[in-house]
C-alpha cells in the first residue's frame, strides 16, 4: 500500500503540473516560431514522409 501511495503522489505531481501548464496564461511564442529549420532535418523529414506515403499506398515493393 505504501508503494501505491508513493506512485499516486508522483502521478498527481506529474499530471497537476501538466494541467497547470495547460491552463496557464498564454506566452508570446513568436520569437520561437521565427527560427528557421536547417536544410538537413527538413530533407530528412520530407524523405521520411515521402517513403511512408509511398509504402502506405503501394506496399508490394517492401515485401519482395
Amino acid at each position: 500500500a505504501v508503494i501505491m501511495a508513493i506512485n499516486v503522489v508522483i502521478a498527481l505531481f506529474y499530471y497537476l503540473r501538466w494541467a497547470a501548464a495547460l491552463f496557464a496564461p498564454a506566452v508570446d511564442h513568436r520569437s520561437a516560431l521565427a527560427r528557421s529549420v536547417p536544410l538537413g532535418p527538413r530533407l530528412a523529414v520530407g524523405l521520411a514522409l515521402v517513403v511512408t506515403v509511398f509504402f502506405s499506398l503501394y506496399p508490394a515493393p517492401a515485401f519482395r
